[in-house]
């Protein structure tokens, strides 16, 4: 039996107009880094880390069928909010869903970094589910130097695609591989 998955790699995509906060985790062993980040650099044109709204829809499959030859696994949580001054409240829900549903295959987390004011408020949501003793770490990250958090935006991007637009090609491409969550109703 192999050895259940230690580290989930989150990132985020935020929708005003549908009212939609997406959050993916990415499980994976930190091991991967190497080859994700010449995978996925080698999908990109100018050799740069992708970043899902940056690019177009060539370079989109391209990267959509990297993740997919890869040894990961990943879980997309869906959360309503019913207006901008409501996203931290629809972050919070997804972090806590999120926690909750990994508990106890994840022991340690890897957030892509936002501005300071909102890397503390999630840990304090954070540290309120860790629990005693404790069961996760967790640890703000730049994704620029973390290829895992690549793929958590490639996964979020194909997601916010299908969910926000319709779209269910990149999504459905990662098949097998993604497990989606949404909410019923926004707070």
């Amino acid at each position: 039996m192999t050895p259940p998955l230690r580290f989930g790699y989150i990132d985020e995509s935020i929708h005003d107009r549908q009212g939609l906060y997406l959050l993916a985790v990415v499980r994976a062993e930190p091991s991967l880094d190497d080859e994700v980040r010449h995978l996925l650099t080698d999908c990109v044109p100018t050799g740069r880390p992708p970043h899902w709204c940056k690019e177009g829809e060539a370079v989109r499959d391209a990267l959509v069928r990297a993740v997919a030859s890869l040894d990961v696994e990943a879980s997309v949580y869906a959360c309503r909010f019913s207006g901008p001054q409501r996203q931290e409240a629809a972050r919070a829900r997804a972090l806590g869903w999120a926690v909750l549903s990994l508990a106890p295959c994840v022991g340690h987390l890897v957030i892509d970094r936002r501005e300071d004011r909102q890397n503390q408020i999630d840990r304090k949501v954070l540290s309120a589910l860790v629990g005693r003793p404790r069961q996760f770490t967790f640890v703000h990250a730049s994704a620029r130097w973390t290829p895992l958090l690549w793929v958590a935006d490639i996964v979020v991007g194909a997601a916010a695609a299908q969910l926000a637009r319709g779209e269910e090609r990149h999504l459905k491409a990662l098949d097998g591989l993604v497990e989606l969550s949404c909410e019923a109703t926004a707070s």
